[in-house]
């Protein structure tokens, strides 16, 4: 996950001045995706219905305007394409840098919103992106457990996410994906027909403050209710369809 992954307080120095508030060019990151958005949206309906028979549960949860971080389990490589289904608001996400080495796919996660961020280190460009994107009034997506992860259990989880809500005075939505596990085993190149179901829970503010005590506090909340909404999604599946 990149900075969510690392110590909030290191993170949080390494920010330079010019970084806390974002230059007038990074606002844009949230109005040129919009008409690619809609087109890809459309056109990947057919595909989510064929293939995993996609279900989301408690859309009408998610904030319509205003900051927000939609925070979610992470199972399969498609978590990030069936996400964005649960609003119609433009969904930024974070992708790991090997990603973007090629200049073709590079322009085209650029235009779905999608961000480079290094994995392997705290990554302050990543870092500034994110808060750019917040700040904005945007929606991120991000992964608290930092890695996709295996079984009916939420891994450990990082507080970079409720670090990120404080500082832009996000709100967090949690969510459970269901089922997606199944759709393409971690390790292998295979896509299989299984049903994903999406369930949404009720927003968090962020947390009060910036001290340990608050993010550990909210991080707890946050990992609670993402780890009831995966079960009631189906957990790791498989999800069969009827």
């Amino acid at each position: 996950m990149g900075p969510v992954g690392t110590d909030v307080d290191d993170a949080d120095r390494r920010l330079t001045r010019k970084t806390r508030r974002p230059a007038p060019e990074d606002q844009p990151i949230l109005l040129d995706q919009h008409r690619t958005y809609k087109v890809l949206r459309a056109l990947s309906v057919p595909a989510y219905k064929f293939l995993w028979g996609l279900q989301v549960e408690g859309a009408h949860r998610v904030p319509v305007d205003g900051p927000v971080i939609i925070a979610a389990n992470h199972r399969s490589n498609f978590d990030s394409a069936v996400l964005p289904r649960i609003t119609h608001r433009p969904v930024n996400f974070m992708a790991k840098s090997e990603f973007f080495a090629t200049p073709g796919l590079s322009r085209f996660l650029g235009h779905i919103g999608a961000f480079p961020v290094d994995r392997g280190r705290p990554d302050k460009a990543a870092t500034a992106h994110a808060l750019a994107v917040l700040r904005a009034g945007g929606v991120l997506a991000v992964y608290p457990e930092g890695t996709r992860c295996t079984g009916r259990e939420i891994g450990p989880v990082q507080r970079g996410p409720v670090w990120l809500a404080q500082r832009a005075d996000a709100q967090i939505l949690p969510v459970g994906i269901g089922g997606s596990e199944f759709t393409q085993v971690k390790g292998s190149k295979r896509i299989h027909r299984m049903r994903i179901r999406i369930v949404v829970g009720d927003p968090l503010p962020p947390p009060v403050s910036r001290s340990r005590e608050a993010l550990a506090s909210r991080s707890t909340e946050v990992v609670k209710a993402i780890g009831e909404l995966f079960l009631e999604a189906g957990g790791p599946g498989p999800i069969p369809f009827r």
